[in-house]
């Protein structure tokens, strides 16, 4: 009889060790479903970030396309507006030149004006002079005759 308790005591350890290798075994497939679980959340959250790594690398690929766009526009314009600008300064410079030529004859003009008149003037103040000379002669000379 003591055989059979010893082997009922062996077997009941065996149940208590089975109970606990299964009470193990049905922790560690928790565990494992848990893992496996949360791998499938992250490889979606991976891919659910990986889709919005590729919109906004979309965007920004849109954006930076749009904004050489309008660099390429503005360039575009600057160039028109720097050709514009010179043009018009060159138009400025040859009216300032063209002014500056004629202000230039026009002063000419009025020295020359100036010059000939002065001359005139000397030449009248000869004449004036002349007459006035010939006026206190002929007063001398009716002074003299009366």
């Amino acid at each position: 009889m003591a055989k059979v308790v010893r082997v009922l005591e062996i077997f009941e350890a065996c149940i208590i060790s089975n109970n606990e290798l299964c009470s193990q075994n049905s922790d560690l497939r928790a565990t494992v479903e848990l893992l496996l679980t949360e791998k499938k959340e992250k490889l979606e959250d991976q891919k659910r970030f990986e889709e919005d790594l590729e919109h906004v690398e979309e965007s920004w690929r849109a954006e930076t396309r749009c904004l050489s766009e309008l660099l390429a526009r503005l360039q575009e314009e600057n160039t028109r507006l720097n050709i514009i600008l010179r043009e018009k300064e060159n138009e400025d410079f040859e009216r300032c030149e063209d002014s500056t030529e004629r202000d230039l004859i026009t002063l000419e003009t009025l020295q020359e004006l100036v010059e000939k008149q002065t001359s005139q003037l000397k030449k009248k103040d000869s004449e004036i002079l002349q007459k006035n000379k010939e006026i206190k002669d002929v007063r001398n000379w009716n002074s003299f005759v009366s």
